[in-house]
């Protein structure tokens, strides 16, 4: 790691994650073909952790909140999704914390609706703020953002 720069993936709340498990390299929590990765080993002094596979882990809103890294890639996961209309939508189903999840029943209710979109869209604006040189959006399981992504930006 070049120390004038801490560059890190970091992720939405979209794969299970132990506080138990974090000290264990062995337990991997992100899958894509033959690549395995684990969330951050720890929530304090992340970016300075002396674990071997310290860049290697995926960053979550917990890690990096008040943090400053050189680029980041955020991976937007299925918990944010785009409606028809072009407006963003938290989904609870693929949600996988336990703060900040209401009952299906609780979800009824508008006011719990709001607050718990306004809870995922919060974290994604943490991960999306912390590169001060440059961002990579990658998208975890959400072609449908993508696409919409793509289309908003005109990327061909």
């Amino acid at each position: 790691m070049n120390p004038e720069n801490v560059d890190r993936v970091l992720g939405g709340l979209v794969e299970d994650w132990k506080q138990a498990d974090g000290k264990n390299p062995a337990i991997k929590h992100w899958f894509e073909g033959d690549l395995s990765f684990r969330w951050n080993s720890t929530q304090e002094d992340w970016v300075n952790s002396k674990d071997d596979d310290a860049e290697d882990q995926i960053g979550s809103v917990f890690a990096v909140q008040g943090i400053d890294l050189n680029k980041v890639g955020v991976l937007i996961g299925d918990d944010l999704q785009v409606d028809g209309n072009g407006v963003l939508k938290a989904n609870k189903d693929n949600f996988k914390n336990v703060n900040g999840i209401f009952t299906s029943e609780e979800m009824e209710l508008p006011e719990n609706q709001k607050e718990f979109n306004l809870f995922v869209l919060n974290i994604y604006y943490v991960l999306l703020t912390r590169g001060i040189d440059g961002i990579r959006l990658g998208f975890w399981r959400n072609d449908d953002f993508k696409k919409y992504m793509e289309k908003m930006l005109e990327i061909k």
